[in-house]
């Protein structure tokens, strides 16, 4: 990497410091809005009750439940105005940091390096977001039950901010990346680079799923798209497998990308190929072992089993413990 590189790189990561700060400048005024609404609701409730049980028959009592059903009644109606607001201002937030990163890149790079550069420049951004549900409000080692409690606010109130946001930067890399395919459409180097950006954003919705009660809309919806995600991966790596067969590291790749999809039996496939090309991999016979076993193929666990005993490896007898997966999973 050359000094106009290393400058360039380094402009890119204070450029992502300064958004994260821009993101949590946004989602504190989120945050404010719910924070005083819901304070200003419970003052008024408050009020209410204090009015009710001391004056019964005042007219402080007519005031006090205008006051509270004004309250709930502005809150639903900004609530909605912010809602609609927010996807809109991440929107513009991304752009901005789109148009930032072309006017630091050289007015003379090729389209390809352009658009290569913009793509990590958005895959930077969005790793750079990644934990900063738990970064809203300050936080002390001093205080580490405050801190605690902070974070699991800061969590709640946010998570789908940042969801929102590390998607809509993953989603500007695939598109670079596609810009690039278009104009390069034999360029593995590319289509690899496509294919783990589909692999980000699918572990992006995987690892946010759990924040969502099973069954409910948002849950559903991540579900899809992560499926959606990993099988675009799949397609990035079918397109190298055409082009560059006889890869292990691309069957690896996409054994892996079955393995999150839990489509076992392509799984299986994937490790045949690649014990095809690696007989002496013992690894690859371990895993492609244990598969066996779980699809309940038995016997050709058993003849895995026998090699890597002969063998004298170390996972052998890890493997023969998978015997009875089949059984276990169908009971």
């Amino acid at each position: 990497m050359n000094a106009h590189q290393v400058d360039q790189t380094a402009k890119i990561e204070a450029l992502c410091v300064a958004f994260v700060e821009k993101f949590r400048r946004i989602a504190r005024l989120h945050f404010a809005f719910y924070a005083i609404s819901i304070s200003l609701i419970v003052l008024s409730c408050t009020f209410f009750m204090t009015t009710l049980v001391s004056s019964p028959r005042s007219l402080l009592i007519a005031i006090s439940l205008s006051i509270v059903i004004i309250s709930i009644f502005s809150f639903a109606v900004l609530r909605l105005y912010f809602q609609a607001q927010k996807p809109e201002q991440y929107q513009a937030l991304k752009e901005q940091f789109n148009y930032e990163c072309i006017t630091l890149l050289p007015k003379i790079l090729p389209p390809r390096e352009k658009s290569l550069s913009l793509a990590n420049a958005a895959f930077k951004m969005s790793s750079q977001l990644a934990d900063q549900e738990y970064m809203l409000f300050y936080q002390s080692n001093k205080f580490p039950t405050i801190t605690r409690l902070s974070k699991k606010a800061s969590s709640f109130s946010l998570f789908r901010d940042v969801l929102l946001s590390r998607e809509l930067f993953l989603l500007l890399s695939i598109e670079e990346h596609v810009n690039v395919v278009k104009r390069y459409p034999t360029d593995l180097e590319v289509h690899a680079s496509l294919a783990h950006a589909y692999l980000a954003l699918s572990r992006l919705y995987q690892d946010n799923t759990h924040k969502f009660k099973g069954d409910s809309p948002g849950f559903n919806a991540l579900k899809r798209k992560f499926s959606r995600s990993v099988e675009s991966a799949i397609e990035e790596f079918t397109i190298i497998d055409h082009y560059a067969p006889n890869d292990p590291w691309v069957h690896a790749q996409l054994a892996s990308c079955f393995h999150a999809l839990e489509d076992y039996e392509n799984e299986l496939k994937e490790y045949e190929k690649i014990l095809d090309l690696c007989p002496q991999d013992r690894e690859i016979m371990h895993r492609l072992g244990i598969l066996y076993f779980k699809l309940g193929k038995n016997a050709k666990g058993l003849e895995i089993y026998e090699i890597l005993k002969k063998a004298q490896h170390s996972k052998a007898n890890e493997l023969i413990n998978f015997y009875d997966a089949y059984l276990r999973a169908h009971l």
